[in-house]
């Protein structure tokens, strides 16, 4: 019988997580499992991350492809079968993946199927049920702790971590005690734990139905037809000076399917969400059935092309989309709808950004406040995208970025 070598992580003095995590794996013959007392330390996140990477050593010396990991907190969910479990890590396994996460209290970064049991996540939280495979060892014992920063294990593992795979729904969750020993602040009010792994259970079947909803690979090249002799009204929003002006005329030189035709200057009297709204009226009232907004700040990269640009006006104008973003500097949540466009819960820029026609009146009738125009904005759009490789330059190079990159890989590698 195939066998998952599994450490339980405790702490000696906690007898009732003890009694409770014995009694998880009771008959559970799929598991050989060892108690492995809890490494204490005043901060309790390098206390665990410490047990966690004492677990690999032995892992490693023992020649083991995977190791579960468990904190003495796990609770096995009516959904757990011995069967589908095997079944996991041979997908995972021919996935590349580097941890099989059995229930995460929650999901952010990239978030898509594999298939209707298994996603591909960026950071994750929740560790009372992992499985690492032998392809992150070297890595995990190389990683030294930072004790001044704030990430548990949870977040250094999906850092560190090339390829992460929850398995939903979720064959683990964790039991609530009134305590935490790595997180006492949040974990010591009774329901919230519950709560966590409720709102992720919800989050990632709305992740999954969004990108069944956008059909992967919604258009492939042979489908795309170039319309000839187009041009794009490209509208700017830059600062009052004669540097930000030059810049912008110098990125449209050359360019002839992206026709400015006006530059508006953000003053003390003129915000940001009030040029927008004049911008979108105007586009309305000329019955335009795409825009692109571009600030002082764009740049074009490599990336562009008249080809993808077509390419993204061609999926906008037939899928009906809002928005589509040339850069991203921050998103909670991505998912592709092709190699090229992922959806996006967050855009918070008008660097360089597509806006269709069905966005129009949504924007005109909304009321926005000044400091939080662009955070609304993106609240207020269903259908948002972002193109990547990004066609604008990205000015500093952040999580979201590298989250884009990362998903990109895996699609190319597995689809």
């Amino acid at each position: 019988m195939e066998i998952i070598n599994t450490y339980i992580i405790n702490l000696a003095s906690r007898l009732e997580r003890k009694d409770h995590i014995l009694s998880q794996f009771e008959g559970r013959e799929e598991f050989q499992f060892e108690l492995f007392p809890a490494i204490v330390s005043q901060n309790g996140a390098e206390g665990l991350w410490n047990s966690i990477k004492s677990i690999v050593i032995n892992a490693k010396r023992d020649g083991l492809d995977y190791v579960l990991v468990c904190e003495d907190d796990h609770m096995f969910t009516d959904v757990y079968q011995s069967e589908s479990l095997f079944s996991y890590l041979q997908v995972a396994s021919n996935h590349q993946c580097e941890i099989l996460i059995g229930g995460p209290s929650s999901c952010r970064g990239y978030i898509f199927p594999i298939n209707n049991d298994l996603l591909h996540v960026d950071f994750f939280t929740g560790t009372q049920f992992i499985i690492i495979f032998k392809r992150l060892y070297d890595r995990i014992l190389d990683f030294v702790f930072d004790k001044s920063s704030l990430d548990g294990a949870d977040l250094i593992l999906s850092r560190i971590a090339n390829s992460k795979i929850v398995i939903h729904p979720f064959i683990s969750v964790q039991k609530e005690f009134g305590y935490s020993d790595i997180t006492p602040f949040y974990n010591s009010n009774m329901g919230y734990v519950e709560q966590l792994y409720v709102k992720c259970d919800i989050h990632l079947n709305l992740m999954r139905n969004i990108y069944h909803d956008l059909n992967f690979r919604i258009a492939s090249d042979d489908e795309i037809e170039l319309p000839k002799n187009w041009v794009v009204p490209t509208y700017v929003i830059c600062d009052n000076n004669n540097q930000s002006l030059d810049r912008v005329y110098n990125q449209f030189s050359g360019k002839d399917e992206l026709n400015i035709v006006k530059i508006d200057v953000v003053s003390n009297s003129k915000t940001k969400s009030e040029i927008f709204k004049s911008i979108i009226s105007n586009a309305l009232d000329t019955d335009e059935e795409v825009i692109l907004i571009v600030n002082g700040e764009h740049e074009f990269t490599k990336s562009y092309t008249l080809e993808n640009l077509a390419r993204d006006l061609y999926i906008g104008l037939v899928y009906g989309v809002e928005l589509i973003s040339g850069v991203c500097y921050f998103a909670t949540n991505i998912t592709p709808a092709n190699r090229n466009l992922f959806w996006a819960n967050s855009l918070l820029n008008d660097q360089f950004l597509l806006v269709f026609k069905p966005f129009y009146k949504k924007v005109l009738s909304t009321t926005f406040s000044d400091d939080n125009f662009f955070e609304e904005l993106s609240r207020l759009a269903i259908s948002s995208f972002v193109q990547n490789p990004f066609m604008s330059s990205s000015i500093i190079k952040n999580d979201a970025e590298k989250s884009f990159e990362v998903c990109r890989r895996l699609l190319n590698q597995h689809y």
